[in-house]
Formats: C-alpha cells, structure tokens, sequence
C-alpha cells in the first residue's frame, strides 16, 4: 500500500489558521463558483459552468473510471499587491528573537514570478469510495524566529501531532474551530508538546499566537487524507484518486467569499489537470 504523506512548512494539513490575534476568523464556508472538468488520462481540459447552485455541494464521490491522481496550478491574474511586513526588523515584541534580523513577511498572498499561488488549499469534500491513501506522517508544527514554519498545515482529526516553540521567547497556540474544540496553550521558550484535533472541519480554521498578534497559520482538519496545498509556483498534487467524480474545494484565507475561490466538479479518470487562474476581484486585498 502506498503512503500519502502530506509536506509540513511547517506548510499545511487540516486547515486551521494559526496565529497571535486575539480577533476570531469569520466562521462559515461560502460559495464561489463551481465547474465541471471532466479529464481523460493524459490530457486537459477547461472546465464548464455547472449553473448557479450546482458543481457539488456535499455530494459523495462516485466510482467508475480509472485510478489516477489530481495536478495542478493555482495562479494570481494580473499583478499582485505588494503587502506591507507584518513587523519590521527593531520593531517588535521580543526584539531580541522577534524580526531580529529581518522584517517579518505577510504570508497571507505569496505569489511566484509565474503567478503561482502559495497555500492555497485543495481538497475533497469527502473521502472517495474504495480509496486506500493512509493518513499522512504529520509533520512538526514549529514557531521560529515568532513566525509559524507552517503558514498552511495539514491534518487528520483525532491524530495527535508534535507543536514545538523553537524560539528564546514564549509563544501561545489558539486555535479558531467551527467545529471542534477551541484550543489555547502557552508554551514556554524552547519547549514542545502534543495536540490532535478533536473533530473534522469543513474548510481550514485558523490558529493565532495572542502574543505576538502577526503570527497566524492555517489548518485544514479532516478525517480523510484526500488534501494538499499549492506549493511557491502554485503546484498541487492529490495522488491514490479512485476513478470517479468528486466535489473538489479551492480554499484560499484571502478568497472574498469565505475563503472559497472554487468549487469544481472533478471526474477523475487517469491522470487529471485543475489549472485555475483567479483575478484580484475574487480576493480580499
């Protein structure tokens, strides 16, 4: 059987957003707009218009068609936004280990000399039939330099994971569930603990460090390992996909709709292309 092992930026598993603000996420899953792509093995396709309403929803996965695996990018259109630092270097909390040497980035909207779109989230609305991926090796999730390694995380409900403070200077971890249980734990400098999420969430929650408010992460908790985030050229891979048709999430924390830019309907037979381009007005800049 083969594994499926999710990357840790700590980048990605379970849609939480992680961070130092007390300021709750807007909870919800709002809709964009859903497609259809239908993909034969090999070859591409662009998608068609479902109608209002229609693309998915909550729909099971259907079999039939063969095995394959899900690619893709993930693009900005236009120019993107040049987003100010979250803190500049001498000026914040805990200047001896915070933006120390150098300002501290806004991770909200990474996007490549291509267009590529950083973690932007990509998932199943739910597990397919007579799928056999595992649940992925989650990764640590760590707070260097008072900033989450994990800006987009990755995780499976109920699977204890390890949460680590690298830094000379204590941080704290909430956590801003849906559905599960809200959690919020400090954690001394160069210290490590475990925590596991209680329950699934529809779309990715949010995680905050009440200390230092720029630091924030996402999360995206299922009970299933069908899920992946865009890497720095806005690359995507969701492999072990039984043949069928799925409801597949584009999920990103800047999309104007809840975070949603997209919800397609996917069939999945052989190899299949979900390339996406998504211009400014479907964000929050």
């Amino acid at each position: 059987m083969t594994r499926f092992t999710f990357a840790v930026l700590l980048p990605s598993i379970a849609l939480v957003a992680i961070g130092c603000d007390m300021n709750k996420v807007d909870p919800g899953g709002g809709v964009s707009s859903d497609s259809v792509v239908t993909v034969r093995s090999g070859s591409s396709a662009a998608p068609t218009p479902d109608g209002p309403g229609g693309g998915g929803g909550n729909d099971a996965a259907s079999g039939g068609g063969a095995p394959g695996k899900l690619v893709g990018t993930i693009k900005f259109a236009g120019t993107a936004p040049v987003l100010a630092p979250k803190a500049t270097k001498g000026n914040a909390k805990d200047p001896a280990v915070c933006a120390k040497d150098a300002d501290i980035p806004d991770e909200s909207l990474i996007v490549g000399a291509g267009g590529g779109l950083k973690h932007v989230f990509i998932y199943l609305d739910k597990a397919p039939a007579g799928g056999t991926a595992e649940n992925p090796e989650i990764g640590v999730f760590d707070q260097k330099a008072c900033i989450f390694t994990s800006h987009s995380f990755l995780a499976i409900a109920g699977v204890e994971f390890e949460v680590k403070n690298s830094d000379a200077a204590a941080h704290n971890v909430h956590t801003f569930p849906q559905l599960g249980a809200v959690q919020n734990f400090g954690m001394e400098p160069n210290s490590s603990t475990k925590m596991s999420f209680n329950k699934a969430e529809k779309q990715p929650i949010q995680i905050k460090c009440d200390i230092h408010p720029w630091m924030e992460g996402w999360a995206l908790v299922l009970d299933h390992p069908y899920m992946t985030t865009t890497d720095e050229n806005g690359s995507f891979e969701l492999p072990e996909l039984p043949g069928g048709t799925y409801s597949v999430r584009i999920w990103h924390e800047r999309g104007a709709k809840r975070g949603q830019l997209e919800r397609a309907k996917v069939t999945i037979d052989g190899e299949t292309r979900l390339d996406r381009e998504f211009p400014a007005g479907d964000f929050k800049l």
